[in-house]
Parts: C-alpha cells; structure tokens; sequence
C-alpha cells in the first residue's frame, strides 16, 4: 500500500474514533417508551441553536393497533415556543405559538406544559383513525424564544409522556420514556478497531 494510501485507511479509523467519542459528549438523546404493552414506541430529542426536533416512532405490534396521539413535554427555565412544524398533518401543538406553555393534564403523571396532539388534548377517548400507526413516524420541529439557556434535549427528553389510542381491544396506553445511553468504552473501541484494520491492511498488503 502506498504512503497516502496508509494514511488514508489510519485517518479513518482515528476519525470515527473522533466522531465517536464527540458523540458521546453531545448528542442526540434517544430512548423508548416503558415496556408494558400495548403500547411501545422509540424517540428522539435534538437541540440544535433554538430548533428543537422531536421524533416519534410507534413500534407496538401490528397486531394490537393503535396510533400515537399526543406527546406532552415541559420546557425549563422561561423558554417559549415561536413556531411549530410537523411532517403529519393531524397534530397540532396547544397552547398555539408563540406561547410559554399552559397546563396540560397528563394524569396520572400530573401536568406538562406543551402538547403535540391531535385535538389539543393528551387525554381523549375513542377509536382514532389518525395519529402515528403503528411501524410509522412523525417529526416535530419547535423553534424556540425567550430564554433557553436552561434547555437541554435531557430535559425535555425527561418530561415528555406520550399517549396511545384506539387499540384493537378498546384500550389506550400513557408511557414515559427511557433513556438509551451509549457506553462510551464500546464506542471508543468500535474507532480503536477501526483503526486498527488500517493497520492489519498495510502489512497484507506489503507481505503479500
């Protein structure tokens, strides 16, 4: 293998390392709905400047039906919110921007301050035949104001409750969500691996 070559394969491994270990530090906050059935569900809370994105996913079995119907989450510090962007039509956020939040009843769980949703309400009864099916997604898109100094993904990410209706057994679900966290030594040694076929590739190639 030739000299740039070498380098090459060497720069690619310490940079996924580099891009490993930086998104250990800043990333991303992801994580799943609780458990129990019927209701399951993963997501995802990014900040970037004063965007902030929220995706949904609903993974409870096909099987059971059902549609993600509200997302209710708290904003710290005096944060508003000036904007709302949605990929699906049918959700609406309440209170409507610009707005710093109201009192949103997510019992038993007690209350939130904003609600994505589909009739700004997280309670709401019934069958629905809209919402996040089940195996779909939805993203949110929140342009903030005020003061967001104290806005992390984390915590929002720690106050959101979402809601499930209109399973096949006439039931509905309220979950919190859990945090998935990376452990940053796999991630590291991924890149340290990578690295390292850099270097197994240089001496096959010069031995053979």
């Amino acid at each position: 293998m030739s000299q740039p070559a070498f380098v090459k394969s060497f720069v690619l491994g310490l940079g996924m390392m580099s891009v490993l270990s930086a998104g250990v530090s800043h990333a991303t906050t992801i994580g799943a709905c609780d458990s129990d059935l019927p209701g399951l569900c993963t997501k995802s809370v990014t900040l970037s400047g004063n965007t902030l994105t929220i995706t949904l996913t609903n993974t409870s079995p096909t099987a059971n039906g059902g549609y993600i119907t509200a997302d209710a989450f708290d904003l710290a510090g005096a944060a508003t919110i000036t904007a709302f962007g949605t990929t699906d039509a049918d959700f609406t956020l309440f209170p409507a921007p610009p707005s710093g939040g109201g009192v949103v009843n997510v019992s038993p769980f007690g209350d939130r301050e904003f609600v994505i949703g589909l009739d700004n309400t997280f309670e709401g009864g019934g069958s629905p035949v809209a919402g996040i099916a089940s195996g779909s997604s939805a993203t949110f898109t929140l342009t903030l104001g005020g003061n967001i100094s104290s806005v992390t993904e984390l915590s929002v990410f720690n106050s959101e409750v979402v809601r499930f209706r209109g399973f096949t057994d006439g039931s509905s679900d309220k979950d919190l969500i859990t945090r998935v966290v990376p452990e940053p030594a796999s991630l590291l040694l991924l890149g340290s691996g990578l690295a390292a076929i850099g270097f197994w590739n240089v001496k096959r190639r010069k031995s053979a």
